[in-house]
């Protein structure tokens, strides 16, 4: 991906083989890595695009085809019913994998308390990185990689254990990066939030806009700035 153009995007994703049509019934259940690909470029040179992950090696399951936008959004919409389900999720930023994070990425895949759970590594760099850190609010322009710990389950007497699982995760993983998130990924409600996920002075003017533009907080379900 260091190498890759612009238009190859993806990243990889520890979960839990499904109990899908499309998965040998001696995966199911089973860890497994997926590599997930995006060709954002002319649809006509989608296959030289993606041929390096390609040459990689001959995947169990290989689902990799031409699709509208929508069915990229609606690809998990069966797995995760709306309404039904248990979530705590969370992201941050690595400054490099290696080491302690690899080994925490492992760990992690082999350890789901949950077979809904799943954690996903992206590679950063390309047109992300190339963006002024102040030209938009979302920062951390300058690193390597990003992560989302998407904890799932089905009962809220886990809840405290999930939720732990996740936090602890983090914490590991935040040695090796800097204490920041995307803020659609900030799982807490908590007053003061989303410190982590903008630079302070980002933040200050998100609040001065608010103040100027929402005095009366009509745009109430998103996290508050405050």
């Amino acid at each position: 991906m260091a190498d890759a153009p612009d238009q190859l995007c993806g990243g990889l994703a520890f979960v839990s083989a499904p109990p899908a049509p499309f998965v040998p019934p001696e995966l199911v259940g089973q860890p497994v890595l997926a590599t997930v690909v995006l060709w954002a470029g002319p649809s006509e040179q989608a296959d030289a695009g993606v041929a390096p992950l390609a040459a990689l090696g001959q995947p169990a399951i290989d689902l990799v085809t031409d699709m509208p936008y929508v069915a990229v959004q609606q690809l998990f919409d069966a797995a995760y019913p709306y309404g039904q389900l248990r979530e705590y999720m969370t992201s941050g930023f690595l400054d490099e994998l290696a080491g302690d994070s690899i080994d925490a990425f492992v760990e992690a895949a082999a350890g789901f308390l949950s077979p809904l759970t799943a954690v996903i590594l992206q590679p950063l760099g390309g047109a992300y990185g190339r963006v002024a850190e102040d030209a938009t609010p979302l920062a951390r322009r300058d690193a390597a990689w990003a992560y989302q710990l998407l904890s799932v389950w089905g009962n809220s007497s886990e809840d405290d254990a999930h939720r732990g699982w996740t936090r602890t995760l983090n914490a590991r993983l935040q040695r090796h990066g800097q204490p920041s998130s995307f803020p659609n990924f900030v799982a807490d409600i908590a007053p003061g939030a989303l410190r982590h996920a903008y630079p302070t002075a980002t933040l200050e003017r998100l609040q001065a806009a608010k103040i100027a533009w929402d005095p009366t907080n009509v745009f109430c379900n998103n996290h508050s700035l405050f």
